[in-house]
């Protein structure tokens, strides 16, 4: 549900980047971002499942219901299941915004220059 989402917010913002900012084929970007997107979701969910299988040895927590039903114990348990839920559409979201940034919009990846949008004073 999270990932659906975040899936048409992402094509939703490449689309408005590339109709702003006059580059043509909006519909193009919109769909590489909703492919950017997805792809880094899948792998992502692939690879805490992985690690999730290596670390307990057990599929309990595959199911989306465990994790609610007594597989997160404690603590460290619930940290476990919001990371697993969480973190593939926050990377997802982030991969979508180094593809703007780098091709889409031609900017810069470098850190100095991506937090110098964070520290300019106005």
């Amino acid at each position: 549900m999270i990932g659906g989402i975040c899936t048409i917010l992402a094509a939703i913002w490449m689309f408005n980047t590339s109709v702003n900012h006059k580059t043509g084929n909006a519909v193009r970007w919109a769909i590489i971002g909703a492919l950017v997107f997805f792809f880094v979701q899948v792998v992502v969910s692939w690879l805490n499942v992985g690690l999730h299988i290596w670390d307990q040895h057990d599929t309990s927590m595959l199911v989306v219901r465990h994790r609610t039903d007594g597989a997160p114990q404690g603590l460290m348990g619930r940290f476990w299941s919001i990371y697993l839920e969480l973190s593939p559409p926050i990377l997802g979201l982030l991969a979508v915004w180094a593809v703007r940034a780098k091709y889409l919009l031609k900017a810069d990846l470098q850190m100095p220059a991506v937090l110098s949008k964070f520290t300019k004073k106005k």
